[in-house]
């Protein structure tokens, strides 16, 4: 949706100015009025998109004040709004989008707090509306970066948490989007670092691999 909530441009303008501390005073009043609002009017999903968007900005704030264990609280009251939102109406394309964004940023955070299982589960729920958004609409390059992105993001958790083949699918996936990107929108400065890092991820992951399929062969044969 375009509209805003009351009080979040203001507070945006605080956050882009380093001022943390008013930018997330502006953002809780904003939120409490949501809060109001939704109350009275709970079927208005205006007002509950607002309300989704206060609890998102709250969290990124306490994200970068370092305090996670908030952020987390406010990121998931955030996806749970988006998502019922999203539910009821599969066919808006910006709700799935927003619901896909908000389940990487809980994602995100479970990953900084060590518990990478779980990040894992949000970032591949997270992909698959990427893939379904990207595959229904092709031309929209900005889903598509975000597609290869969710693809990269999760293969590196996946490569961390000991699924090398799994994470060499997802970067070779994520690279063929970066690929085509170039193709289309050229010069490109940030696809091409892009293109050159995820190529350095799957080298290395190949590498690796080959190395582990070897000392395995070894190692059985001296049984």
């Amino acid at each position: 949706m375009a509209t805003r909530p009351f009080g979040v441009p203001a507070a945006d303008v605080l956050r882009a100015q380093g001022n943390l501390v008013a930018a997330l005073e502006r953002y809780r009043a904003a939120l409490a009025i949501a809060q109001h609002e939704t109350k009275a009017d709970p079927e208005n999903t205006q007002w509950q998109y607002n309300l989704g968007i206060n609890n998102e900005r709250i969290g990124d704030i306490l994200v970068a004040q370092g305090d996670l264990d908030a952020a987390l609280h406010y990121y998931r009251a955030t996806n749970d709004i988006i998502s019922r939102l999203a539910k009821d109406d599969p066919r808006n394309a910006e709700w799935q989008h927003d619901h896909s964004v908000s389940l990487e940023k809980v994602g995100t955070v479970l990953e900084e707090q060590g518990d990478l299982p779980a990040a894992l589960e949000s970032f591949q729920a997270s992909l698959v509306i990427r893939e379904r958004l990207a595959n229904a609409n092709p031309g929209n390059i900005e889903w598509q970066r975000r597609l290869a992105l969710s693809y990269c993001v999760t293969a590196t958790l996946l490569e961390t948490l000991g699924e090398r083949q799994g994470a060499l699918d997802g970067f070779r996936k994520g690279r063929e989007i970066i690929r085509s990107l170039t193709e289309l929108v050229s010069p490109d400065e940030a696809l091409q670092k892009g293109l050159e890092w995820v190529d350095a991820q799957i080298s290395r992951l190949c590498v690796s691999m080959e190395k582990a399929r070897l000392s395995l062969g070894g190692t059985r044969a001296e049984e």
